[in-house]
């Protein structure tokens, strides 16, 4: 086929944005907000997840969808990681402050998880933040567990052993089989939005909401519908 730059995703304006997404990590442009987790039976909010919105000096407040893909593709998510389980200490500890224990959640790229580092560096954290392990969540994706699971567990392992949870994020679009909710040490089962959002008493996303809140209660799993 004939090259169409209509259809190249480095587009003068992504290579733009690349560039300034170095300077803002450098800068601490990166600004994390915490979006409650509430139980529905009486509305008490049981924890915090993490999300990173980037103010940009120029195009404004740019959300994760848009900067996290070129943070993956230009190696910096993990230093946005980073950041992002900072705050969530951070937070979490101005929190314990005021006599509140909860947990934050941060998400977790594939290419953070692979990284033997995140180990250290969320032990180097807790410690620093006098912060129990069962007050952090980290979430994953289906999609990043599904080259190498075994991979995967020899980090998860070593974090569980410090306390540290995990959710399984965005269920239902990724490609992983439901033995990984076996094989790995899943504590929480995230109900993507796209289903949550188009559910209507007797449609396919209805159905496929209880099906997935009974296997989650099955497997003796917390749900969460986003």
């Amino acid at each position: 086929r004939l090259y169409d730059p209509a259809e190249d995703p480095n587009s003068p304006e992504r290579l733009q944005l690349a560039s300034d997404l170095h300077q803002a990590v450098e800068a601490g442009d990166l600004v994390a907000h915490f979006q409650p987790k509430v139980r529905l039976s009486d509305g008490r909010i049981e924890g915090m997840e993490v999300l990173m919105r980037w103010s940009h000096r120029e195009r404004g407040v740019i959300p994760p969808d848009e900067f996290i893909p070129i943070a993956e593709d230009c190696g910096l998510i993990v230093p946005v990681t980073t950041i992002a389980l900072e705050a969530a200490m951070r937070e979490c500890r101005a929190w314990r402050d005021e006599g509140v224990n909860i947990r934050f959640a941060v998400n977790v790229s594939a290419r953070s998880l692979v990284d033997g580092r995140i180990i250290d560096e969320i032990r180097e954290l807790l410690q620093r933040w006098e912060i129990p392990g069962s007050q952090l969540q980290l979430e994953l994706t289906e999609s990043m567990l599904v080259d190498d699971p075994e991979a995967a567990n020899e980090v998860l392992q070593p974090l569980r052993e410090m306390g540290v949870s995990f959710a399984l994020d965005d269920f239902g679009t990724g490609w992983s089989s439901l033995g990984q909710l076996n094989d790995l040490p899943f504590d929480e089962l995230k109900i993507d939005r796209s289903f949550v959002q188009e559910m209507r008493p007797g449609s396919a996303e209805d159905a496929i909401v209880r099906s997935t809140i009974q296997l989650g209660r099955e497997l003796g799993l917390r749900i969460v519908a986003e």
